[in-house]
């Protein structure tokens, strides 16, 4: 309302849209909490950046390193490469920000499509890894790796959407997955755990021994989505006589399903367990 177009405020952004929190807080906040705003930014921002590091410089670390490298995976020689992790992911953030702004692209906007992609690229793998049994144990990273290199490529250099990505995305990644088991696992270690895994996920939860003497709080969180989404169904409510016309079914039909859908949960009860089979 106050700048109806950001592009004449401030020519030089390539993505004026993206200036609208910072031109708002430049004209309504006093000088003194323009600063103090500031200062929050940045350190939220690095808190943020610092946990980010710290995240991959571990998985670097104690993931990845210790694999290639069992032999040199000491105290010291994880030490050192958590550093260098640290430094090098910052670094490469940092390049890859300034030449995506220097290109005029939206930061913003290409890691969100980027994390699309990397959301397309490791859920078949990351749910076919619960149901199919007979793969090696780089499975799921092959499927991972191939299924993003065809989305990033796609993405940012043939243009493709949404749609697109799903339909070329996600059927790589589950080609890829049934592929490798063409393949066997060689090593009787991983071999061992892959057969573990399965055995702890055949075995029957014994209700019982588990939730002996624990409070089942099923109830009570389920009540209160009941009345939070009511809540928001009634809200609502006044948007039906204020509506346009033509959108008055919509808001009609959203209160309606709200409030279904609140009654619903209501009658959402927690079970007792079934005491266990004697031995």
């Amino acid at each position: 309302i106050v700048y109806p177009d950001l592009g004449a405020v401030w020519p030089g952004l390539a993505n004026p849209q993206e200036s609208s929190y910072a031109l708002a807080a430049l004209t309504l906040l006093p000088s003194g909490l323009v600063g103090i705003m500031l200062a929050a930014m940045f350190s939220a921002t690095m808190s943020s950046i610092s946990g980010l590091l710290n995240m991959h410089a571990a998985i670097i670390s104690r993931d990845i390193f210790p694999t290639l490298f069992p032999r040199r995976a000491g105290e010291a020689e994880k030490l050192g490469v958590a550093w260098a992790a640290t430094f090098g992911v910052g670094v490469a953030i940092t390049c890859i920000a300034l030449a995506m702004a220097a290109g005029g692209r939206s930061v913003f906007q290409e890691m969100v499509r980027f994390n699309t992609v990397m959301s397309l690229a490791y859920g078949p793998p990351a749910l076919l890894g619960l149901v199919v049994r007979k793969t090696p144990s780089w499975s799921g990273l092959a499927s991972f790796a191939v299924a993003l290199a065809v989305g990033v490529c796609g993405t940012f250099v043939l243009g493709w959407g949404l749609v697109t990505n799903v339909l070329t995305v996600v059927p790589s990644s589950v080609a890829v997955f049934f592929l490798s088991r063409l393949f066997p696992e060689k090593d009787p270690a991983r071999a061992a755990r892959h057969d573990d895994l399965f055995r702890r996920l055949d075995t029957p939860v014994d209700m019982a021994a588990e939730l002996k003497g624990s409070h089942d709080p099923t109830t009570e969180v389920f009540r209160f989505l009941s009345r939070a989404t009511g809540l928001v169904g009634l809200l609502c409510v006044p948007f039906a006589f204020t509506a346009p016309a033509g959108e008055r079914a919509t808001v009609v039909g959203y209160v309606a399903i709200t409030l279904a859908l609140a009654a619903a949960l209501a009658f959402v009860k927690g079970g007792t367990p079934a005491p266990s089979a004697p031995a």
